[in-house]
């Protein structure tokens, strides 16, 4: 549990096989992860890992999720009732995602808020690279969310590169996520 309000942080991997980890506060307004803007805020290449009443903040990278990046064939990620805000993924480097980027594995997130995420690439809010093996996204908001990438449909506040995958959204609202094609979602897979 992060107990302290903010409590700066940042460039933490999570890369033991074998091990799921919980990251969970007391509540999106009461516990927030900052980082100074200088690197990533978590890096998540082994084990499921779940993300649970907290907010994550300021996170940003040159490769791929300003907030989270998450690489696991067969693993998922959770993410439950946080904000993830103001991240970013900046630079012609990686693929995109500011707020979150999942290269392999699966995604589901429920009552999170992402918002003013941006990304020089795709998916300003969220990016789901060709690896992705899913998602499910209910009750999550994605507001003000940005994608800087010109000419293809690059996805403000989603973007989805993945094939054959299944991806289901319930009682979602995506709002004024701006990009110069796709604005709310982008694809190019699906």
């Amino acid at each position: 549990i992060v107990k302290s309000n903010p409590h700066n942080e940042q460039g933490i991997d999570f890369n033991r096989v074998g091990i799921d980890v919980s990251v969970s506060g007391l509540g999106a307004l009461n516990t927030t992860i900052v980082s100074d803007g200088t690197d990533q805020i978590f890096n998540i290449t082994a084990g499921n890992v779940r993300f649970v009443d907290l907010s994550l903040s300021g996170g940003a990278t040159a490769i791929s999720g300003g907030g989270i990046f998450f690489d696991v064939s067969g693993g998922t990620l959770t993410i439950e009732d946080c904000v993830i805000r103001n991240c970013s993924k900046i630079g012609t480097g990686g693929i995109g995602g500011g707020g979150v980027f999942v290269n392999a594995g699966s995604l589901i997130i429920t009552g999170t808020t992402i918002r003013e995420c941006s990304s020089d690439l795709t998916g300003g809010g969220i990016c789901l690279n060709t690896g992705c093996t899913g998602g499910v996204f209910s009750n999550t908001h994605f507001i003000q969310n940005t994608s800087n990438r010109n000419n293809v449909a690059a996805g403000g506040g989603l973007f989805v590169n993945a094939t054959g995958s299944d991806f289901t959204m319930t009682n979602c609202f995506l709002t004024d996520n701006t990009a110069s094609l796709g604005g709310e979602i982008g694809r190019a897979h699906v």
